[in-house]
This record gives structure tokens, C-alpha cells and sequence, in this order.
């Protein structure tokens, strides 16, 4: 009887402590404001990216120049969240490669990852048009932000 009863209260000890385990995410999952692309291997810690393209009510279209770009993700308090930025060349290969296809992106995206004082990253999502690689920081791409949870 003991050893029933031992047992029964590790049951419900183990059971409680995975039903406690808060928001499980998954890669594609929205959480914290974005778009999951990255999970620890803890699971406890990761990022997210704006579930939409930043824009500005002097830029409806979201299209801006790299330091504005840097700027507007700084600003940003999307979802109750002001903790955004402008994410990097390797954020943005993490994003492609998870979410192509599950979220709706634009062509062209400015990263924070530059090259020299006169270029930056941009990462793309077209099929046409301009290719991955760096760009001088007055051309006008999209704008999305990442953060960390």
C-alpha cells in the first residue's frame, strides 16, 4: 500500500510540474508579439519577428532607407512590446529558412548588418528583382523587427 501510494504522489508530483511548463512554442507559432524563428535549446528562450512590415504615417508603404529602417524597429512597440530591433543578416537567413512559405513576406528587407560605413544587408524574398547581398544604405527596402523572449 505504501508503495501504491508513493507512487500515486509521484504521478501527480511529475504531473503537476509538465502541466506548470507555461507557453510551449513551436517554430511558426505567434508569441510575444511576433513570429517565432528561433528556440533555445532550452526551449525557454528564443525570438520572434513582427508579424507584419513596419511602416510610419509619413511612409504608409514601409520602404525606407537603412538608418530610418534602424531607427523605426527601435520605435516600435508592437504588441505591447518596445524591446524591437532591426535584425541581423543572420536573423534574417534564420527567418527565410523557417517561415518562407508560412508567413506572408514582401520582396526586400533591410538587416543591421553592415558592411563598411556605406552598405548594409538585404535580405530578399522575391524571386525577381534584387538578389541577397549588400546595398548601398540610401536604397529603400522593407522593414521588418525581431526581439528576443
Amino acid at each position: 500500500m505504501k508503495k501504491i501510494n508513493l507512487f500515486l504522489i509521484a504521478l501527480l508530483a511529475l504531473l503537476s510540474i509538465s502541466c506548470n511548463k507555461e507557453d510551449v512554442v513551436s517554430i511558426g507559432d505567434p508569441y510575444q508579439g511576433g513570429i517565432v524563428f528561433f528556440i533555445d535549446a532550452t526551449g525557454e528562450h528564443g525570438k520572434v519577428c513582427s508579424d507584419e512590415d513596419l511602416t510610419s504615417t509619413g511612409n504608409p508603404l514601409g520602404s525606407y532607407i537603412w538608418e530610418h529602417a534602424v531607427m523605426v524597429c527601435d520605435k516600435y512597440e508592437g504588441n505591447g512590446f518596445a524591446d524591437w530591433y532591426l535584425p541581423s543578416k543572420d536573423e534574417w537567413t534564420q527567418i527565410d529558412s523557417r517561415l518562407r512559405g508560412d508567413v506572408a513576406f514582401k520582396a526586400h528587407y533591410w538587416s543591421s548588418t553592415t558592411q563598411g560605413d556605406s552598405m548594409a544587408w538585404m535580405q530578399s524574398f522575391s524571386l525577381f528583382g534584387f538578389p541577397n547581398g549588400y546595398y548601398g544604405l540610401h536604397s529603400q527596402f522593407n522593414v521588418r523587427a525581431a526581439r528576443e523572449f
